[in-house]
């Protein structure tokens, strides 16, 4: 084509020429070139964009270019999208199904109003009038046999016959669920020619486009899943399905399995793989999601995206993914992504060139420059090398000051006034003329909704403020000296390095200059001084009274120390000789000793005497031993232990030191007889664990009131249960069971009362408890009784530390 060049602007590799095609046309366009590729070309006319007819162009600092006609300026934004409509002879503007075959034919489909097939800029509409199976065209696929396929929302799939003449195609209705109205809204071909369908009555594929055999995803599909998008995997060989209310399904070989990533009941609306290998799964509800085969990540409009609704992925070839939603475009650039980079995400709308935000679903082909995209609007065609950064920072300016939001007359409070944006110079103002606000602008045609603008009080902010809003306000400033400083970014956070600032100062009251203040702390230093003087005079005045009174207080203080020392000795002389005495009736751990092959007793009474004993005696052939916690610790429990003991003694030597059942049962009259001389109703008495052992036959008889032993044996761990009763706490009659065991030499028997369980731990304040106790036993059951009685008693005072011992401590171990 001959132009007639009128104007012309270079933009890189790129020209912009004014001109007219031929010399009789009188009507001027604008006209694009690409020096580096000469199949580029690029037409705006009145039928396209031109609202006015223009008389020059130019370009400015952001290299956007302006048109200049006789009734006005305007700004041509949006380079790398143009829009193909009705106007340019599409049959609608609502597309939807796009597809480019082999032989350079575009077929775009749309909703509801048919489709266009163009080819060397001619266009072909077809809608039901003229052969068109259906009006809604939501997928267009070809084949790897070159059959171009028709997929519609109510008439099934259908194939397309045509010539060279493509006003007259034909189109042939496959025979795929005949008489059923249904969507088709994906198709491809695998690699085994298999032909695979999607469609809103569930899976199907067919290997001759005759027979299609649906292909449930589990036992419960019956041809109601609606399936919305597939992706094939020729490497894994495996085919992702997208629904679009049961989440996602992947078919490897014959086998289906569910994506248990996603949530079964999510919506489901597009499916891609990025040159990563990367799926990425586009929702209704919660934006994308992508799977690298070891973790999930949802990206969302908190992330960044601008709806969380998704209609469209794709992944160019210079590794971005561009998301179509309702509200525009979003491309995430995978690199900045990878690097974990926090400006990944970039967004166009109105002003980056889209006529129409709303994307449809998956309606999106690569195009020798870029892609195309369906719209709500039209086509849309995206040019890559067209969509540059802006690397111009905008041009900033503070345009306005303002004491308490109102306009004023700096002249009065400044050397001078700026003629050209009425700003003070060397501002000064009063401590109460402190709220002010700043105005400012960040000058950018490119995008100007998008600037943003970072500002710093010096003397107030420690850090930079950044945001969309052109004014910051300050209010309550002390005073002091600030110097304003603003800077601006474009859309695509080039940030400006130059950095406008403004000084000022806002001047101290009076009561708050260096010399009022002097002057005020020598009066409140002189006032402190006759106060101190007076006060001391009074003080000393007062202390001889003092003196005096102090000295009869401290020798009546002495006489009432000397009386309490006394009794305190006088008690504790008591307890020691009751300790004496308690001492006298527990046999020594040498007795015990002497009668079996060891023995060791881990005994700590709280108190100076203690609520537990542990009581050996042996005649003849018969040893019996027992382990007893009586209620109460200290001088109170000892006093019953004393009782308890002496009840025992009696029972031992009336059984005849066998049948410790009976032991027991004679205990618990004596102790009520001896309780029950007082009228009142005293539940008092002892837990105990008796045992007879006969040095000949090596049986050992166990008989207990609530406490049970442990017997370590053959490298096993038992433990022999006691009665549920306790001595002297019922005045009912008891019946007390015994056990009866044969030992075997080495065999180990632990008796213990409540008081190393219930300790509490220094750090955690848990219990030790009896459980772990057991387990400290039996793993050092082994070892001779010495070193288990050491070993005792050091985790005893690892596990109490700095704090309190609660009660009574007292384990018994024999080993025979």
């Amino acid at each position: 084509t001959n132009i007639n060049i009128k104007d012309f602007c270079l933009d890189g590799n790129r020209i912009w020429v004014l001109g007219s095609e031929s010399n009789n046309e009188v009507s001027y366009n604008l006209y694009a070139f690409d020096l580096n590729n000469r199949k580029y070309f690029h037409k705006i006319s009145g039928e396209n964009g031109l609202t006015e007819e223009p008389s020059q162009i130019f370009l400015d600092h952001e290299y956007n270019l302006w048109v200049i006609s006789n009734n006005g300026v305007f700004l041509l934004k949006g380079n790398a999208f143009t829009a193909f409509s009705v106007a340019d002879g599409l049959v609608g503007n609502k597309v939807w199904g796009l597809n480019k075959s082999n032989d350079g034919i575009l077929w775009v489909g749309t909703i509801g109003e048919g489709m266009s097939v163009i080819k060397n800029g001619k266009t072909y509409n077809y809608t039901k009038a003229n052969g068109l199976p259906d009006n809604y065209v939501g997928k267009i696929y070809q084949t790897k046999q070159g059959d171009v396929l028709i997929g519609t929302s109510n008439a099934g799939l259908s194939k397309v016959s045509y010539g060279q003449n493509l006003s007259k195609i034909r189109f042939e209705r496959l025979p795929f669920l005949d008489g059923i109205r249904f969507r088709i809204d994906d198709v491809l071909e695998d690699k085994n020619g298999t032909l695979w369908v999607a469609s809103s009555k569930g899976l199907y594929y067919s290997k001759d486009m005759l027979k299609y055999i649906h292909k449930p995803l589990s036992s419960s599909d019956t041809g109601d899943i609606f399936i919305q998008k597939l992706l094939l995997d020729s490497i894994k060989n495996e085919l992702w399905i997208a629904t679009r209310f049961n989440g996602v399904y992947v078919l490897d070989d014959s086998t289906v399995r569910r994506f248990t990533p996603i949530d079964s009941t999510e919506e489901i609306s597009s499916l891609v793989m990025d040159y990563q290998r990367n799926v990425w799964i586009g929702t209704r509800n919660k934006g994308v999601f992508r799977w690298d085969y070891s973790a999930i990540r949802q990206f969302s409009e908190k992330d960044g995206l601008v709806s969380n609704l998704t209609y469209i992925l794709y992944p160019d070839s210079r590794n971005n993914l561009w998301i179509g939603s309702n509200l525009g475009l979003d491309r995430i650039d995978l690199e900045a992504l990878s690097r974990n980079e926090k400006n990944y995400i970039r967004h166009y709308g109105s002003d980056e060139g889209l006529v129409d935000l709303e994307t449809n679903l998956n309606g999106v082909i690569s195009d020798e420059f870029g892609f195309l995209l369906s719209t709500n609007g039209g086509l849309l065609k995206y040019e890559q090398d067209a969509d540059k950064l802006n690397s111009v920072p905008p041009k900033v300016r503070i345009t306005g000051l303002k004491l308490r939001s109102q306009e004023t007359n700096w002249s009065q409070y400044s050397s001078d006034v700026d003629a050209w944006n009425g700003l003070p110079n060397k501002l000064k103002l009063k401590y109460d003329q402190n709220h002010l606000t700043f105005e400012f602008v960040g000058v950018s045609f490119r995008n100007p909704r998008m600037v943003q603008y970072s500002w710093k009080l010096d003397g107030f902010d420690d850090k930079w403020i950044t945001g969309k809003s052109r004014q910051a306000i300050y209010s309550n400033l002390p005073p002091g000296k600030y110097i304003f400083r603003l800077k601006a970014a474009n859309s695509d956070l080039f940030w400006s390095d130059e950095v406008k600032s403004m000084p000022f100062v806002i001047l101290p009251p009076f009561w708050a200059t260096w010399w009022f203040r002097i002057v005020s702390v020598l009066l409140i230093a002189f006032a402190i001084y006759m106060y101190v003087l007076t006060r001391i005079r009074g003080l000393k005045e007062k202390q001889k009274e003092l003196e005096s009174l102090v000295s009869i207080r401290t020798a009546e203080l002495r006489e009432q120390f000397r009386i309490v020392d006394e009794k305190n000795k006088q008690i504790l002389d008591s307890l020691k000789y009751a300790k004496f005495l308690q001492s006298a009736i527990l046999r020594s751990v040498d007795d015990i000793k002497g009668n079996f092959a060891d023995a060791f007793v881990f005994y700590k009474p709280k108190d100076f005497v203690s609520g537990d004993f542990y009581w050996f005696s042996r005649y003849n052939n018969i040893s019996v031993f027992a382990v007893a916690d009586c209620t109460g610790h200290g001088v109170p429990g000892a006093i019953i232990s004393v009782i308890c003991e002496s009840s025992l003694r009696q029972a031992v030597l009336g059984c005849m030191y066998e049948n410790p059942a009976k032991i027991l049962e004679y205990t618990n009259k004596y102790v009520i007889d001896t309780f029950s001389q007082t009228n009142k109703d005293i539940h008092d008495g002892m837990e105990i664990a008796l045992c007879t052992f006969n040095h000949q036959t090596n049986e050992l008889t166990y008989c207990g009131a609530k406490l049970g032993v442990y017997l370590f044996a053959n490298n096993n761990f038992i433990k022999l249960k006691p009665s549920i009763q306790r001595i002297g706490w019922d005045r009912s009659t008891i019946k007390f069971e015994n056990q009866t065991l044969v030992l075997e030499t080495g065999s180990m028997i632990y008796m213990f009362t409540d008081g190393f369980g219930d300790q509490f731990d220094y750090k955690s304040k848990e219990k030790f408890s009896s459980v772990r106790l057991r387990k400290l036993l039996e793993a050092n059951a082994n070892f001779s009784a010495e070193e288990q009685h050491n070993i005792l008693e050091k985790e005893f005072n690892c596990w109490k530390g700095d704090n309190e011992q609660i009660d009574d401590i007292l384990v018994l171990g024999i080993k025979f």
